[in-house]
């Protein structure tokens, strides 16, 4: 069966087969879940006993409450930076292929541009 029949058709896939590859998939991953969850639970645990400064390692609990205490400012900082990110990305990528054009264009620019594109 092909690609357009099964879109012509809609989900022919059957639910048991749909729920053993969740599974498969779920017994993939817990190995790693429960590495991660482990190291959490230790890491908890080894503040609260050795009674670590919070302001040398914070346990995973004060990471949380940080985080949802001050998740609105954290947003507009996520904000702010992902539109920085995105102007630079969209400068460069304007610098670069007007850089590119002019070295392609006039010969000399491109030999006087090598050396510092060869690195």
């Amino acid at each position: 069966m092909g690609t357009r029949e099964i879109i012509a058709k809609g989900n022919s896939v059957p639910e048991s087969e749909r729920m053993q590859d969740f599974k498969r998939g779920l017994m993939n991953a817990l190995p790693a879940i429960l590495l991660s969850v482990l190291i959490l639970v230790s890491w908890e645990v080894l503040v609260a006993i050795f009674d670590i400064q919070q302001f040398l390692l914070p346990a995973p609990s004060a990471i949380i409450n940080a985080f949802i205490t001050h998740l609105a400012e954290l947003q507009v900082s996520a904000r702010l930076a992902l539109i920085e990110a995105a102007g630079g990305l969209v400068i460069g990528s304007v610098l670069g292929i007007a850089g590119g054009l002019i070295a392609v264009r006039w010969k000399v620019a491109g030999r006087a541009s090598f050396p510092l594109l060869s690195g």
